[in-house]
């Protein structure tokens, strides 16, 4: 019986009627269609073409919760500045990483690194700037006596600035270690540092979103401010254009208070004076009201809309919503929004060629 059976089910399956199938055709184009699905080896531009994405892959895990500042020497070592334990890891031209320094205080936002191959470490909070030499022996390079170190720079001469908070001042420290106030802003945190090709600083601030420029006398110039209270990172380009990465959440705060010290309160960025606006004039770092150039509407652009990923788990506050914009200013002072998003902030910027790079949340 049971070969019949067999016999008879493959009958029934060879005369039953084929259910007939109709192709389905769609077409997508745009970068947002383009955004619903998930991309694998692509880059997807904004005008929706796609193209093989650039290889990917692990360096070094140095297996820390936060890798808050990265920096590079000549000869391609890359140090990367860590949180909460204040660790600073080394990886060099073959991709061989190792702890290579670590500082008393818990977070490493400020790296810099000399021509000799010095690196240069700000630690924070209530922290102070080290000095580790190419063979890995550290000291004390410079106390502060500030809360905050966010940004180190070095210019052609040796001289080291650092961007601090919570009293917003860049201090200017000779290859001695010994400090001066070099620009004392109306802000409260100097986020980040950059020189421009003609020797200037560019600096950027909180709460005001201002970008500065500062001349090697300590003169300073407001170039733009932003619509978002925060710049946290600037970039230069070989033909003299800045960019800027903005950021804010709905409540006005920047990233001082996505990191407050173990086991504190966050507190609230205060208020500051309203700024002088006056086209003209340079003004002395002595003062304590910024001269200003127009300041251009930013042009809007089209957002990215993904949803923001769960945050690392530590007990710090969470913004109501990211938004970040990407600022470009033209050597004519001319501005331009190259990018903006209601709900992701933007952090670090990079410049490739004629190509500008920038990671969000």
């Amino acid at each position: 019986m049971k070969p019949t059976k067999v016999l008879l089910l493959a009958f029934f399956f060879t005369v039953a009627p084929l259910r007939a199938v109709e192709t389905t055709f769609w077409q997508i184009g745009t970068f947002e269609e383009f955004l619903q699905g998930t991309l694998r080896d692509v880059s997807l531009s904004k005008d929706g073409e796609l193209t093989l994405a650039p290889e990917v892959r692990a360096l070094f895990n140095p297996e820390e919760a936060l890798a808050l500042s990265l920096a590079a020497d000549r000869n391609h070592n890359l140090y990367i500045g860590t949180g909460h334990q204040g660790k600073v890891f080394r990886v060099d031209a073959n991709g061989k990483g190792s702890l290579w320094f670590t500082a008393r205080e818990p977070d490493i936002f400020a790296l810099a690194t000399a021509p000799d191959g010095t690196l240069y470490v700000g630690s924070s909070p209530e922290g102070k700037i080290y000095r580790v030499s190419p063979e890995g022996k550290a000291d004390v390079f410079c106390e502060p006596k500030t809360k905050y170190i966010w940004a180190l720079a070095l210019d052609a001469k040796g001289n080291l600035y650092a961007g601090t908070g919570d009293q917003g001042k860049i201090l200017k420290i000779d290859p001695s270690g010994k400090s001066v106030v070099f620009f004392d802003s109306t802000q409260t945190h100097i986020m980040c540092l950059t020189l421009d090709r003609e020797g200037n600083l560019l600096a950027g601030s909180v709460p005001n979103g201002l970008i500065y420029r500062i001349n090697p006398q300590g003169k300073a110039f407001v170039l733009y401010q932003a619509s978002l209270p925060e710049i946290h990172d600037l970039a230069t380009d070989s033909q003299g254009r800045i960019y800027a990465a903005a950021l804010g959440g709905a409540g006005g705060k920047g990233t001082p208070d996505l990191f407050p010290p173990a086991g504190a309160a966050p507190t609230m960025v205060a208020p500051v004076a309203t700024i002088t606006v006056t086209a003209s004039a340079e003004v002395p770092s002595t003062t304590t009201k910024e001269e200003q150039a127009p300041l251009p509407s930013p042009s809007p652009t089209s957002s990215f809309n993904r949803p923001a990923p769960q945050a690392v788990p530590f007990p710090t506050p969470q913004l109501p919503q990211g938004r970040g914009s990407l600022i470009q200013i033209l050597p004519d002072y001319g501005v331009e929004t190259v990018w903006s998003s209601n709900n992701e902030s933007i952090f670090g910027l990079a410049v490739r060629g004629e190509h500008v790079l920038f990671s969000t949340d």
